[in-house]
């Protein structure tokens, strides 16, 4: 009974990706980049609560149209304007968040007009957001947890998982973008060719130069971090190069095993090892409800990962606007059907244990790693950047992709600029929004 009960969750699973299968003609991008709040004077990460903090920042952005979407009694960790939301990551690092967007164009539409509103209230507190991902100069244990019911679980549940996990949680940020499946063979293509760029991307977006307030030697600390986090439902997706690994069926089942960490119905209750599917059956639930599914799907923290759309989530924190060019890079890619094609028969040289091997090198390597086909990881950057022009009209997005190639071919990956020198306050403010590369996001917003 049991089993038919864990088949029957399984089926609404399956059922609830099929609801979010689009057409390719209607497929669109979704972007979620963090930043990391400081002080100016010091770098100093900026807690929710002080004087001028975080609250008192968010309270101030209700003055300028946005408006609460999470509430933690009379504190706001969430606002929303039209479809784009600022979210609170569980260090206080601060997430926007672009709902489905048809174009590149249109989401640094809205990227300017979240920062027209922000950028003015940071400068009179004397704050900036950084984008680097890992935070420059505050201690883990130095920066408080947010007050957030999902946050705390997560710290409790990830304490005996790895030796990182609370340094993933408060001191990363990273860039992640959302790309559409239009049906099952679709879904099963892009999650297994993302699976197969793990490695590249890792490489050639590092942006961690510092680590618990050191230079960082090593390359792709974001990867050695989210591998010391929870292998349960972190890294690669296990068995997705599995010859009878295919699609919603076998992607459902992996996440209604998960330990569900907490009961959402009485949130205060931790559950140990307790699966979804056991939750759910002790809860007397027989069929699923849409805050079910949203809870179930963002519990997984794979590299790359489903919910309504397909999420990539290995580049770190990027500054503006090297970003739009990753976004243009997936979607010449991901959108273009010979593109797409190409890598996906790479998948058959290539498995899970091999891309571990492959990471076992990198951290002293970097992007001079070799990875297929006795290409570096560099050169395989370079082969996406090329076959991704094929997938792109001559517009924003070619442009995008044109500066992010421009960019790399100085300074791959972007954490290398600060090689060679003392890494300083001075040299800080080329990672800061607000100067962005060369002050173009303060020219394009006009900051007084």
């Amino acid at each position: 009974m049991k089993s038919d009960k864990r088949s029957h969750y399984i089926d609404q699973i399956i059922a609830h990706l099929q609801e979010n299968e689009t057409e390719p003609e209607d497929f669109q991008l979704g972007l979620e980049i963090e930043h990391l709040l400081v002080k100016k004077s010091d770098c100093r990460s900026v807690a929710f609560q002080e004087e001028r903090g975080i609250a008192d920042l968010f309270d101030i952005l209700t003055g300028k149209g946005w408006k609460a979407c999470e509430k933690s009694g009379n504190q706001i960790l969430c606002l929303v304007k039209e479809e784009d939301e600022i979210n609170l990551e569980p260090g206080g690092q601060i997430e926007f968040s672009f709902g489905p967007k048809n174009s590149i164009a249109e989401i640094k539409r809205c990227y300017l007009d979240i920062c027209r509103d922000i950028m003015p209230v940071l400068k009179k507190l004397d704050y900036s957001l950084i984008n680097l991902g890992y935070h420059p100069v505050t201690r883990i244990e130095e920066i408080p947890l947010l007050s957030k019911d999902r946050y705390r679980q997560m710290y409790h549940h990830f304490k005996s998982r790895g030796r990182f996990a609370h340094n993933m949680m408060k001191g990363t940020a990273s860039t992640q973008v959302s790309v559409d499946y239009q049906n099952p063979a679709d879904f099963d293509k892009k999650l297994k060719v993302a699976s197969w760029l793990i490695p590249i991307f890792y490489a050639i977006f590092d942006n961690s130069p510092i680590f618990e307030g050191r230079r960082e030697d090593k390359w792709v600390l974001r990867f050695r971090i989210w591998d010391q986090c929870d292998h349960d439902r972190c890294g690669i997706l296990p068995g997705i190069f599995d010859r009878d690994f295919y699609s919603y069926r076998d992607y459902a089942g992996y996440i209604i095993d998960l330990p569900a960490i907490y009961n959402p119905e009485k949130k205060k209750e931790y559950l140990g090892e307790i699966s979804f599917a056991k939750l759910y059956q002790r809860l007397g639930r027989t069929e699923l409800q849409p805050e079910d599914f949203e809870h179930m799907l963002s519990f997984a923290f794979n590299d790359v990962r489903a919910k309504e759309y397909l999420e990539i989530r290995m580049a770190d924190s990027l500054p503006y606007p090297l970003f739009f060019g990753y976004l243009a890079l997936i979607k010449g890619i991901f959108y273009q059907e010979e593109n797409l094609n190409y890598y996906y028969d790479k998948i058959k040289d290539i498995n899970r244990d091999s891309i571990l091997q492959t990471f076992d090198k990198i951290s002293e390597r970097g992007i001079e790693t070799c990875y297929l086909e006795d290409k570096t990881l560099k050169e395989w950057g370079e082969d996406l950047i090329f076959r991704a022009r094929k997938g792109l009209d001559k517009d924003e997005n070619l442009m995008q992709l044109t500066n992010l190639e421009n960019y790399l071919a100085r300074t791959m990956p972007p954490r290398k600029r600060f090689s060679g020198k003392e890494i300083s306050f001075d040299s800080l403010k080329y990672a800061d929004l607000e100067t962005g590369l060369g002050c173009e996001l303060a020219d394009e917003i006009k900051l007084s």
